[in-house]
């Protein structure tokens, strides 16, 4: 459990499947989730079979969502062996109360246990900066890789558009 003072915040489990219905009714809005999401059942397949996915619960209701890819889609990522953070979702009225940080936490432990470095690639669209800034604090580093612009990399004196395609990819190592 996530305490702040006296107040339970949220608790944080594996997804099972039974809450997957409930995770795509709470988030299919977010055009993060929808992005990767053409068919709910698919996707609830997905993320049972491929991936580490852990929910953030607060009186029995879905309040965050964390998923990492043991096997990258991200080409230097995958080289390396490296797993990739590639959702994090918190309710907009639950942000700023340490949600995300709990999720990130529980998917790092558990990855940095199993590997030496673990993955995220962040948005540099100004709406992402809470999760920019939380990498930063969380001890991520930008990686050597460059920008990328709809997962190609962005060279130099190219013009691209700021928006959610727009990434940054960033690394944490284990000590």
């Amino acid at each position: 459990m996530l305490q702040a003072t006296s107040k339970t915040i949220c608790s944080i489990k594996p997804l099972q499947e039974e809450w997957c219905g409930h995770l795509y009714d709470r988030f299919a809005h977010s055009s993060l989730f929808l992005s990767k999401c053409d068919n709910p059942d698919n996707y609830h397949q997905q993320l049972l079979e491929n991936t580490e996915s852990w929910i953030a619960l607060r009186e029995q209701k879905i309040i965050g969502f964390i998923c990492m890819n043991w096997k990258s889609d991200f080409p230097p990522f995958q080289e390396a062996n490296i797993p990739e953070i590639t959702t994090l979702i918190v309710l907009p009225e639950m942000r700023n109360q340490g949600v995300a940080t709990a999720l990130i936490s529980r998917i790092e432990l558990k990855a940095l246990r199993a590997c030496r470095r673990i993955g995220i690639g962040v948005s540099l669209s100004p709406a992402y900066q809470g999760i920019q800034q939380l990498c930063a604090k969380r001890g991520f580093s930008p990686s050597s890789y460059g920008l990328f612009y709809r997962k190609q990399p962005v060279e130099h004196n190219q013009q691209v558009a700021i928006s959610e395609d727009l990434q940054m990819y960033y690394m944490k190592q284990r000590l």
